[in-house]
């Protein structure tokens, strides 16, 4: 009698564990593609967007002709050849060059260029750009070795400061093409930015490499877009730019 009744009661627990088992892995099934399914709607939210500007340089020859652009720290920008057209600072000595297109009224959207560092130097993109001392940008530092957020700030009479509001190592190769990403999101009470970097011919990576946010009181809400290029060596040969797109966010959801 007891054992037929502790047969019973091991099938029991042999049931109730299995069915346990079941439980959870269809839990777990469940969770994971409510996961997916989130991804999933997350990446939708930056399908859709609004072409604010674009240009690859091919219909023209000469920088002058380009009335949308301005260049506001001097050197010489010109359109050269490689491939094809493409947009660079022929001066090599030119400190701190800046390309910007766009209106001061331009907010929450995405600047992308493919851009190419040929020795010792470094590039990036700007947004938000409302003066030289008043500006983020997507950036590379330490010779193309850094990937960087930055916050450009204004310090005393007509000098600036770099505010790094998050960076990461990266080491970029000389002479490739990479594909430049910078989102800038305005909210309530801080701006949100979110940047990429992936070499040209490759998938857009489905995460962003730096995030941050800028809840200070100074914060910037709108502003031109463009490129940037720095010399940081004496065997610099300049940064190229291609391609380049600002879109205005208009998420689906």
């Amino acid at each position: 009698m007891f054992v037929k009744f502790l047969a019973k009661y091991v099938k029991f627990i042999v049931a109730f564990t299995i069915l346990g088992i079941v439980g959870v892995l269809a839990y777990l099934m469940t969770s994971a593609r409510f996961d997916t399914l989130e991804q999933r709607l997350s990446q939708l939210r930056d399908v859709r967007r609004e072409t604010l500007f674009g240009d690859n340089f091919e219909r023209r020859t000469q920088m002058e002709e380009q009335n949308e652009w301005i260049f506001p720290s001097g050197g010489r920008w010109v359109v050269s050849t490689l491939g094809s057209r493409v947009l660079e600072q022929a001066d090599r000595n030119a400190p701190n060059s800046a390309a910007l297109v766009g209106e001061k009224d331009w907010s929450s959207y995405v600047v992308q260029v493919e851009l190419r560092i040929e020795h010792s130097g470094d590039a990036g993109v700007f947004a938000y750009w409302n003066s030289a001392q008043e500006n983020y940008r997507l950036r590379t530092s330490d010779f193309h070795r850094k990937l960087q957020i930055a916050k450009r700030v204004p310090i005393g009479q007509g000098g600036h400061g770099n505010i790094y509001l998050n960076e990461k190592t990266l080491h970029l190769k000389d002479s490739r093409w990479y594909v430049f990403q910078l989102e800038v999101t305005s909210h309530d009470t801080y701006t949100y930015l979110r940047g990429k970097v992936w070499p040209k011919g490759e998938t857009e990576p489905g995460t962003w490499l730096l995030e941050a946010s800028d809840h200070s009181p100074e914060r910037y809400q709108s502003g031109q877009a463009g490129v940037w290029t720095i010399k940081s060596g004496a065997s610099y040969r300049g940064a190229k730019f291609d391609n380049f797109r600002v879109f205005k966010n208009t998420s689906i959801f």
